[in-house]
């Protein structure tokens, strides 16, 4: 198992100063016409897309379009431009889906991945990006089976491993695991819990970049960060 760190610019391996970088995060939402789609030159992590307008808080509201066919056609549109271009730069084009993104759920995206079968494109598991507010009360079952459907599966570049808190929108927004239950609308204990018979071989875990060092600390109590 391998500990990895998400910023808004990269993805890092913090023990490894000769080659920090491990992917490029691409900054916009590559269902927006008004942005360039990225070109790929290095591995690279897109957000599965949306169509709607986000909050001042930078939250995605629900949209309908993003889940129907305008947003589906654009996202198999752009999905297939950057398989394409990762396979003739030789990198790798990394989503990391939503539940407000067009990849809005499991099913969904192991669908999508079994229709499609892009040989240069891996997921960024999100299990806790996944949850929407309704779905808090029931998050063990929801994450548990998350866990489940996607362990093994090829396409599972990397797990992210967030808590979540309740943004000035009532959206839920991604924070650090080491966030006191007290903040948090979903803590790391549930989270972790329902990580733990996840297979660890080879699997990179990423976490947000702030307070590396205390969220590496969550994890070891956890019984979570072996081999990290």
């Amino acid at each position: 198992m391998t500990l990895l760190a998400l910023s808004h610019t990269s993805i890092t391996d913090p023990s490894d100063p000769e080659s920090r970088i491990r992917a490029h995060v691409h900054p916009h939402n590559i269902l927006d016409d008004a942005e360039p789609l990225p070109e790929l030159g290095r591995d690279t992590l897109c957000v599965s897309g949306h169509l709607a307008t986000p909050h001042a808080d930078g939250t995605v509201p629900p949209s309908p379009a993003t889940w129907s066919a305008p947003g589906w056609n654009a996202f198999e549109a752009a999905s297939a431009e950057l398989n394409a271009r990762a396979d003739r730069s030789g990198t790798t084009l990394i989503l990391r889906p939503n539940a407000r993104h067009v990849l809005a759920d499991p099913q969904s995206t192991l669908a999508w991945l079994k229709r499609t079968e892009p040989a240069h494109t891996r997921i960024l598991l999100d299990p806790s990006g996944w949850l929407t507010p309704s779905m808090l009360p029931d998050a063990p079952d929801h994450l548990a089976r998350t866990f489940g459907a996607f362990a093994g599966h090829p396409a599972v570049w990397g797990v992210l491993l967030t808590a979540l808190i309740e943004a000035p929108s009532g959206e839920l927004a991604p924070a650090p695991l080491h966030t006191p239950d007290a903040d948090a609308a979903l803590g790391a204990g549930v989270l972790l819990e329902a990580f733990a018979p996840f297979p660890r071989d080879g699997l990179a875990v990423v976490l947000l970049e702030q307070d590396l060092d205390l969220q590496r600390g969550v994890l070891e109590r956890a019984g979570a960060a072996e081999h990290c």
